[in-house]
């Protein structure tokens, strides 16, 4: 790393992924010579501690973006030296990282230009210190916020991003279980969100009626394993959202036909479609969705067992001919002969007739 320093002094962009046995003095040999860095990326540095944050941010005050994750050592400290030095960060990804507290948060509030905050499995973080971010100079700047698994942020968070970041596109609240119908529909304020994650919240079909009846122009919706959502709330998100393009309801097991013959009629530009564990789903769903979702490209159904060789043959085969991805994995209504025959028109079919075991998940690259 000395070399690469003394040899690279004007270097800009670092990326040292991957390294588990990166230390601390590596990276202190690296901003000791490298005054210029604007972007730097941590990822799987799991043997860095506060030091080599603190060495960075005191030697790198023109840092740009940050990505840090899976780092078990990295506390507060490490922050609040980073907060006082980068004044002109604008990409935060710190992922991962449970020692990190609301502090760090608050830390990050000095900062001027933060457009994207990841703080994923923060399981630490709270409205408290989310607060710190949206309130300061950055919460107008805000485009993309993700606090998956931040199991302490709750509906107050929505509040205040509703109030203050009306520039924000894209949003991840996955398995925030304090997030309720209430917060979510204040989301349908924010006139540039295209993108939305609630995977696994508490929410049924007030929130994404209300969601649908907004001024939005919604893009990606991921409400896979909101189990309160049934038919109605579905049909009347997709009754006001016709520029679609991906929607995952995976394990909304309430969800029959009719919902997917809704989706069909009135999101014709979808791309992609999830319905992982809808098992209500039979052969009418299918045809709906080749009926009217022609620029299909992806489509997963696994678990969808009433789903049979007849709606492949007949409907999809022939409907979605854009189609590259089909996965039927569980789908004991489908036989070898029906996934090999999708093969003709479709690059790649990931199929077994039984639940897939973790090893087949595996072989499928499905994590």
């Amino acid at each position: 790393m000395k070399c690469v320093a003394r040899g690279c002094t004007s270097l800009q962009t670092l990326v040292l992924n991957d390294l588990p046995a990166l230390s601390d003095e590596s990276v202190h040999a690296l901003t000791t010579h490298c005054h210029n860095l604007k972007h730097i990326s941590f990822l799987g540095g799991t043997s860095l501690s506060d030091d080599a944050l603190k060495y960075l941010s005191l030697q790198s005050r023109k840092l740009q973006s940050i990505r840090i994750e899976g780092n078990a050592s990295i506390s507060d400290l490490a922050l609040k030296t980073m907060g006082r030095a980068c004044l002109e960060l604008s990409y935060v990804s710190i992922v991962d990282c449970p020692k990190l507290t609301d502090h760090s948060l608050r830390a990050l509030g000095a900062c001027r230009n933060i457009r994207v905050l990841n703080v994923a499995d923060c399981v630490r973080l709270s409205d408290s210190g989310v607060r710190h971010v949206i309130e300061g100079s950055s919460g107008s700047k805000l485009r993309e916020v993700n606090l998956t698994n931040c199991v302490r942020v709750s509906d107050v968070t929505l509040l205040r991003l509703a109030q203050k970041c009306h520039r924000l596109t894209y949003a991840s609240f996955c398995y925030c279980e304090h997030i309720t119908d209430a917060g979510v529909e204040l989301l349908g304020s924010l006139p540039s969100l295209v993108s939305l994650d609630l995977t696994g919240c508490n929410i049924g079909d007030h929130a994404i009626s209300t969601l649908g009846q907004a001024q939005v122009n919604f893009k990606d919706l991921n409400i896979a394993e909101c189990v309160q959502i049934t038919d109605m709330g579905l049909q009347k998100f997709c009754t006001n959202c016709p520029n679609l393009e991906s929607l995952d309801v995976s394990n909304c097991y309430n969800l029959t036909d009719a919902a997917v013959q809704t989706l069909a009629f009135c999101c014709r530009m979808l791309r992609t479609l999830r319905l992982a564990g809808c098992n209500q789903l039979t052969d009418k769903s299918l045809q709906s969705t080749s009926g009217g979702c022609h620029y299909l490209t992806e489509i997963d159904l696994s678990g969808c067992e009433k789903i049979t060789d007849r709606s492949l043959t007949k409907y999809l085969r022939k409907g979605c001919r854009h189609l590259r991805l089909l996965t039927m994995l569980g789908c004991r209504g489908v036989t070898r002969f029906g996934a090999k025959k999708m093969q003709t028109k479709c690059a790649v079919v990931r199929y077994t007739a039984e639940t897939p075991s973790m090893t087949t998940l595996e072989a499928f690259g499905i994590h």
